[in-house]
């Protein structure tokens, strides 16, 4: 929270700023834009790309990106591109134009009608100063002892906002309520235990604290790992309004922009701080939990690239195999560096240095070779009956690949790494396919998001229908008697179709504006995807257009007459329904 008196912005105001900001003016002060038709193209800032497909249309106020599909307006940018917040980026834009912007005091009454989240937010941004100011203080003394065992230099410490729980029970509790703070509220952050006969405590005492920032640089939690002996070792924030473990990773709001080609997922915090410390920005870690198809994916956004930097140990190594086929299931392409005889990257920078860290990471083994590995140690390889058995597993593996280049290439470097005749290995593996006897080891796999997946039909059908209103809202007008919001199927399109159709109804639909609707970062790039789709060029000749747009329509209404005719009983019903299906083939709306 920044204090007592906050800003508060009037709608209309900030509409006012967001017009009088051209966002391709804005935007070409951190990338050279080159127009191309209707549209601005350049190279996105936000991931590392050779070519660009990073666009800026004028006539929406929005940019998006379709390699790693991140958009929005002019403000999402600034709080993105410059990492500050949403207040803040209004805020400099109007000082652009030079639009004031009144200041007003917020009463107790006013706090408690912001949203849960925002107020959450600000109490993690106040528990994080405090964590931090304990730390400089004399009741940090041991905390950073601890921290400079651990050969942490201030500036790391200040770049990761580390801090330090007192041995107070309650010091937190005090501070936040001496801010404003209720009950209520705090009770949502999970920062503390209410204990009808005990009273209040703060849930993190006599520990090590560590900020957990999203992507949009905001603090949605804290790790607490205690000084000294006692159990548990680590305890993370409950999860809340904010906080969701799965879909989140430690320190990706610094990885995200490292540009080195590739990911680095650790095991824990100190493994990440320490790499960063070293240079090796691109390091990240779950939190707290095993790795998730949800971080997988927040991690496919960035890189296709990921190495596995797990502990050393029978647990790390358990944990990097079932990484691996998640990452596999996601279309990345996963290698695993080797810690040995070191524990973790924390144990191995601090023993070995930077250069034979790099070393590690240039060496890192393939991770079906890593997988293979494995499973060798658990072969006698003196014994014949046992030997065999191995180089049936490799061949198994060999024949459970599905393309055909990758699966010769791999037999050939499996037959030198192994020792095994590179004749043997193709004739065994020509023998499994063609008597069907091939295990495939990723079809129990939890199912994740394809970075490049094909979108169901239907659903880039509705994308389609939406960009194009967006880009032209008259359509709308065209198409109103047919097409319903509850047509749209997924909860997102449903959303910017009532937003869109009611806004334009009323004649106050902005483009830029809908952003503004959803203030969760990933639901706003979603949005930007949604009415910039990627099966819709705006150069396009007419007729193209016509047919694709009409084209879309159908698959919509022929998706929404199916699901009605499989849900009913009634004969009259179902020959209302036959009936609509073949008025939906001679519909044709002319966009001209």
């Amino acid at each position: 929270m920044e204090g007592l008196i906050q800003v508060r912005i009037p709608e209309e105001l900030i509409e006012e700023i967001r017009e009088r900001n051209s966002i391709v003016d804005v935007v070409g002060n951190y990338v050279t834009l080159e127009k191309k038709g209707p549209r601005y193209l350049g190279k996105c800032p936000f991931h590392n790309e050779k070519t660009p497909s990073f666009t800026v249309t004028p006539g929406k106020e929005m940019y998006y990106c379709f390699g790693c599909h991140k958009g929005g307006n002019v403000f999402t940018f600034l709080c993105d591109i410059e990492q500050i917040t949403f207040k803040e980026a209004v805020k400099k834009l109007a000082d652009r134009v030079g639009i004031e912007i009144p200041g007003t005091d917020e009463t107790k009454e006013d706090r408690e009608k912001r949203s849960v989240r925002e107020q959450l937010y600000d109490i993690n941004k106040e528990t994080a100063k405090y964590y931090h100011n304990v730390l400089k203080s004399d009741a940090g003394a041991r905390a950073r002892e601890y921290f400079g065992k651990r050969q942490l230099t201030p500036q790391t410490i200040n770049a990761f906002g580390l801090g330090a729980a007192s041995m107070h029970k309650d010091g937190l509790y005090n501070h936040l309520r001496s801010l404003g703070y209720g009950n209520d509220i705090l009770k949502k952050s999970g920062l503390f235990v209410f204990d009808e006969s005990k009273g209040v405590r703060d849930l993190f005492v006599n520990r090590v604290m560590y900020p957990i920032i999203n992507i949009s640089h905001k603090i949605i939690g804290f790790g607490g790992r205690v000084m000294g002996d006692g159990l548990p070792k680590y305890i993370n924030s409950p999860e809340t309004e904010v906080f969701e473990k799965r879909k989140n990773l430690f320190g990706l709001y610094l990885a995200r922009g490292a540009n080195t080609g590739n990911i680095i997922i650790c095991e824990g915090y100190m493994d990440v701080i320490a790499l960063h410390q070293a240079g090796f920005n691109q390091a990240v870690a779950s939190l707290g939990t095993a790795l998730t198809p949800e971080q997988v994916n927040l991690i496919a956004k960035y890189s296709d690239n990921v190495l596995i930097c797990y502990d050393s140990d029978g647990a790390g190594t358990k944990a990097a195999l079932k990484a691996i086929d998640l990452f596999k299931a996601a279309g990345l392409t996963t290698k695993v560096i080797d810690m040995k005889p070191y524990k973790d990257p924390d144990e191995f920078i601090k023993a070995l240095g930077k250069d034979a860290f790099q070393e590690r990471i240039n060496n890192a083994v393939n991770s079906i070779f890593f997988s293979i590995d494995t499973e060798k140690s658990s072969y006698d390889l003196d014994d014949p009956a046992e030997k065999t058995k191995f180089e049936q597993y490799v061949i198994m593996r060999m024949a459970a690949m599905g393309d055909v280049l990758e699966r010769g290439n791999y037999i050939t470097a499996a037959a030198k790494r192994y020792g095994i005749e590179e004749s043997l290995i193709k004739s065994g593996v020509e023998e499994l396919i063609l008597s069907g006897r091939i295990t495939v080891f990723d079809n129990d796999l939890p199912e994740t998001r394809q970075p490049h997946k094909i979108e169901n039909k239907v659903i880039q059908s509705q994308h389609m229908l939406l960009t194009y209103i967006c880009d032209n809202p008259s359509i709308y007008n065209k198409v109103k008697d047919y097409l319903k919001v509850e047509d749209f199927t997924d909860e997102l399109s449903q959303r910017v179709a009532r937003h869109m159709f009611k806004t334009i109804e009323d004649n106050t639909f902005k483009p830029a504006a809908l952003i503004d609707e959803f203030a969760d970062s990933d639901e706003s790039n979603a949005v930007a995807k949604i009415v910039n789709s990627e099966k819709i060029d705006i150069t396009e000749e007419t007729d193209n257009k016509d047919k694709a747009f009409n084209d879309a329509l159908k698959n919509i209404l022929r998706d929404n007459n199916k699901r009605l005719l499989n849900t009913t009983d009634d004969l009259s019903e179902i020959q209302r329904l036959m009936k609509e299906q073949n008025e939906i083939e001679q519909i044709h709306i002319s966009l001209k």
